[in-house]
């Protein structure tokens, strides 16, 4: 749960700094969790999430920058 834990906090973290982001920064939360409900690694599925979430601020910088 540590993960999830810094997960959550990094969702709330980028979802302030980037609030035309917050359904997908919160959808990637929500399919964290489901991924580890059916098996997944709470550390993988964790980095996966910030990954994607990241990749999204950068689209969104280079669209609007």
């Amino acid at each position: 749960m540590a993960q999830f834990e810094r997960l959550k906090e990094y969702c709330r973290k980028k979802g302030k700094e980037h609030p035309e982001l917050h359904a997908t920064i919160q959808d990637c939360y929500e399919m964290a969790i489901e991924e580890v409900s059916y098996g997944g690694s709470e550390e993988h599925e964790t980095e996966l999430a910030i990954s994607f979430i990241d990749s999204e601020i950068k689209k969104g910088v280079t669209l609007n920058g």
